[in-house]
């Protein structure tokens, strides 16, 4: 203890006389050495770059040909020569040598007084274990560094499921943990497991992870969940689960081993071994990755209803129309609603029969599902936009779904009632409808019977004859021409009355047009919700009329291979799928996309034109 106080009060004598010192400064220097060379296979050594001035933006070279197993340690030392202090900062890397061979660790660099200065490369020699050099006798071993190492006893990682036999769509959940009995200061998970053969929904936990003690084969370990998924297989058979690899950091607790007998050796003295008088622990990195699972996932029984497209679980279903009367072009709302527990999120919508003269779109899907332990819950719902273009009344017929029930292992169907809408004539049926051309009013021209002159008749010739002249022969002949070409117009007048797809074809560009206006006027009065759903009605209602393409049979598929037949140009049909693609996310998904309406309406504009120009 004597010679202990006497070390910190030499200690402290010296630092209060150098403080006030000038400061020797010397040219800055960077160098790199290595604790053992030549080294043997699988032998730890030290990587140690000595700058003798304050610097920044250290750059190492590439390790790639060594185990890194910790580091940077960053460690200071000061010297006094004659009244003058200097100092070094030294970084020392923990490598451990993968292979035989001579290997260059590259030049390490960094900026000092704003130069920047880079280090030597070293050489270094990797030979067998068996014949790395011992060292100097007896003095093995001085000085060297020991501390617990990082083994799979005290550090994994584990992938359990709740289920290993499942059905096809049934849900399981895979928990990965760390178990750890060394302090973890930092973690990556440079790899995710694929889940090949799965559809995958994560299961939120806390972003700190939560320790607690658990104890295997008689052993108590630190225990934390790393990630929670909840999966659906999608095909039967054995299936793997891939194992997720993660990359640790662990701190490790330091042991100095010092034999010296020199008494002038102060560090020799237990004191100095103290952490708070040096680095008493050192970052190891180690990779770490769990087990693969496998998992036998039954197929669904045979005998599945002509409605079931997949869904396992257990489900209500409901479906309704807002309204029973309604006026052409005017919309009318079909909803469906699905409620309950298992794969929602991978339920389609019922397949749905509307009649011809009913045009409709994609469906809105709006969904409230939540993911826990227990599986998916919640409600999932898919609402169509319905649009009568004509009156009548129309029947649609019931809308059927089906699910396998895990509870009762069979398949569960149900059935909605027949829809009836009553169609009356809306005010503006003749925008919608092509037929009904106007006809031409017949005017009839008559002339006032003048009296009969008395007294001489006095006739005077004012200019050429009209008899016989070419203005003559025109005259008789017109009426004649007139009278073929009003008879020709009027046959091509109710052809083209029977042909509504050749007259909606004809019409196309005018009804697009005039939609546009009024999606224009929508955009000055900043009602984006109906500017997008009126803008969509303009392009997809152009697409369907000038093709001749009827709404049951219109999809963005059969569009695209129409315009190309009528030698439209690809750029065309492109920006006319983006504009279509971009209307109906908005129209559905309002909240994302608050900026850019004028570009897209002139960009449907321009679309729309350029295929009235390139069509043929």
């Amino acid at each position: 203890m004597k010679r202990t106080k006497f070390v910190i009060c030499f200690f402290i004598t010296l630092w209060a006389i150098a403080v006030p010192v000038f400061i020797f400064a010397q040219a800055p220097s960077l160098t790199a050495s290595v604790s053992k060379n030549p080294v043997g296979n699988g032998e730890q050594f030290q990587l140690t770059f000595t700058v003798n001035a304050n610097g920044n933006n250290f750059q190492p070279p590439a390790l790639t040909d060594f185990n890194v197993l910790g580091g940077p340690n960053q460690s200071t030392s000061m010297q006094f020569i004659n009244g003058n202090m200097s100092q070094t900062i030294s970084l020392t890397y923990y490598l451990q040598a993968k292979s035989e061979g001579s290997f260059t660790i590259g030049a390490a660099t960094i900026v000092c007084n704003g130069k920047k200065i880079a280090s030597e490369p070293v050489v270094l020699k990797v030979v067998k274990a068996a014949a790395a050099p011992q060292g100097g006798g007896g003095q093995q071993g001085q000085g060297a560094d020991e501390y617990k190492q990082v083994t799979s006893d005290n550090l994994f990682i584990k992938a359990s499921v709740d289920k290993t036999t499942v059905y096809q769509g049934e849900s399981m959940v895979v928990t990965y943990k760390i178990y750890t009995r060394v302090n973890i200061v930092n973690y990556a998970i440079p790899k995710m497991p694929t889940f090949s053969g799965f559809w995958t929904q994560d299961i939120p936990i806390p972003g700190q992870i939560q320790l607690h003690s658990e104890t295997v084969n008689g052993v108590t370990y630190s225990v934390g969940e790393l990630k929670k998924v909840l999966l659906f297989p999608q095909q039967s058979g054995t299936l793997t689960l891939d194992p997720m690899e993660v990359e640790c950091i662990a701190r490790v607790p330091v042991k100095r081993n010092r034999q010296s007998n020199n008494p002038f050796d102060i560090f020799n003295d237990p004191f100095f071994n103290d952490p708070f008088f040096g680095s008493g622990a050192r970052d190891i990195k180690a990779a770490i990755k769990s087990l693969p699972i496998k998992v036998t996932v039954k197929p669904l029984p045979d005998g599945a209803p002509e409605s079931f497209d997949g869904a396992v679980g257990h489900f209500t279903f409901e479906a309704s129309m807002d309204k029973k009367e309604t006026k052409t072009n005017e919309p009318v709302s079909l909803k469906i609603k699905i409620t309950g527990k298992g794969n929602l999120k991978l339920i389609n919508a019922p397949a749905l029969h509307i009649p011809a003269d009913i045009e409709t779109y994609d469906p809105k899907i709006n969904q409230n599902v939540s993911a826990t332990v227990a599986g998916t819950s919640g409600t999932k719902s898919f609402e169509y936009l319905l649009i009568p273009r004509h009156q009548g009344t129309y029947e649609i017929e019931p809308l059927a779904f089906s699910y396998f029930d895990l509870d009762k292992k069979q398949y569960i169907s149900f059935s909605s009632a027949k829809f009836e809408l009553k169609v009356d004539k809306g005010a503006d049926e003749s925008a919608a409808m092509t037929s009904g051309a106007s006809k031409a009013d017949i005017q009839l021209l008559g002339s006032d019977i003048r009296f009969i002159k008395s007294g001489p008749l006095r006739l005077n010739t004012t200019g050429n004859i009209f008899y016989a002249s070419p203005q003559f022969y025109i005259a008789l002949v017109m009426p004649f021409i007139l009278f073929i070409g009003a008879f020709i117009f009027r046959q091509k007048n109710r052809e083209l009355r029977g042909n509504i797809g050749l007259m909606k074809s004809r019409k196309a560009n005018k009804m697009a047009r005039k939609r546009l206006a009024v999606a224009g006027k929508l955009l000055d009065a900043k009602n984006k919700e109906k500017f997008y759903d009126e803008l969509f009605r303009a392009c997809w209602g152009y697409v369907g009329d000038k093709l001749g393409i009827s709404p049951a049979d219109l999809s963005k598929e059969s569009a695209a291979v129409a315009l190309k037949e009528k030698n439209v140009s690809d750029e065309s049909v492109a920006a006319l799928i983006t504009t279509l693609d971009f209307c109906e996310f908005a129209r559905f998904a309002p909240q994302a996309e608050n900026s850019g309406l004028e570009k897209i309406y002139r960009d449907a504009i321009d679309t729309i034109t350029k295929i009235e120009n390139e069509i043929r």
